[in-house]
């Protein structure tokens, strides 16, 4: 049978033990107490720090979903940055197209010609007529890259019914309606407006075009989800199906669009139409 601890020291000795015991267990509590909010800590160790942590500062190097569910911080990014990428990977699909648009000055002839792909879309002569091409590609590639050529002028190509394949497109400059047709002529109305085609060819030069172009048809694919606006084309990604309309301000009566008299249906979302 082995001796009771101390039974062998003087009064002296056993107390300076107890004391050097119980300032080390305090500083022991100390040490350990800095983990006091991720849960206890384990006897000598430094708490929650590394203990994966069960409260708001855990899980530094467990990684856990959130700071507050007994897990650690930075759940769910994975998953935001996965729809993050499809967004942006479906918006490069959706803006591809205008890389295949040119615009210039042809030699002779003084127009200025803006061509998608093979067609000859828009051509405006030194006078400022319009003259308009689909090429018989009736698809709502063909009607968005028609568009961002006209929108840069102030004018817009819609599709009231919604079926871009059907050719009945309306063309307005926001005080007057012309029937969408191959080769129609838009004339220049005034002295302002003979200047159409310096002004589309300074615009579609410009560094910053394929942004403003995107943002013009963001904007006009959310009126036209709104019902403001008729269909324009491609419903880039991000615009959500439907859209509150803004109440008129102050109680006045919203003035009527001249794209009212139109009618019809409104397009369905529709991201990308082969050409």
């Amino acid at each position: 049978m082995s001796e009771p601890a101390g039974l062998g020291m003087s009064l002296d000795d056993i107390i300076k033990k107890q004391e050097v015991e119980q300032a080390g267990g305090y500083g022991k509590q100390r040490r350990g107490g800095r983990g006091g909010r991720g849960g206890a800590a384990p006897a000598g160790g430094r708490g929650g720090r590394q203990a994966g942590g069960a409260g708001q500062h855990g899980g530094r190097q467990g990684g856990g979903r959130g700071r507050h569910d007994g897990h650690g911080g930075g759940g769910g990014r994975p998953q935001q940055q996965r729809y993050d990428l499809r967004q942006q990977q479906q918006q490069q699909e959706a803006d591809d197209y205008r890389h295949l648009q040119k615009c210039w000055l042809e030699e002779g002839s003084g127009d200025v010609v803006f061509r998608f792909m093979a067609t000859e879309i828009v051509r405006i002569d030194g006078a400022g007529n319009i003259t308009l091409q689909a090429g018989g590609h009736l698809n709502s590639v063909t009607l968005a890259s028609m568009n961002d050529a006209l929108n840069l002028i102030g004018i817009r190509v819609t599709c009231p019914s919604g079926d871009v394949r059907s050719g009945e497109w309306s063309i307005s400059d926001g005080r007057s309606l012309t029937r969408f047709a191959e080769g129609v002529v838009l004339p220049a109305k005034g002295p302002q407006q003979a200047g159409r085609a310096r002004q589309l060819l300074l615009a579609f030069n410009s560094p910053n075009r394929v942004q403003q172009a995107a943002a013009a048809a963001a904007s006009n694919a959310a009126a036209a989800m709104a019902g403001v606006l008729p269909f324009m084309g491609l419903i880039p990604p991000g615009i959500p199906a439907s859209h509150p309309v803004a109440a008129p301000i102050n109680g006045a009566a919203a003035k009527p669009s001249v794209f009212s008299r139109l009618g019809g249906k409104q397009q369905e979302q529709q991201r990308f139409a082969p050409y």
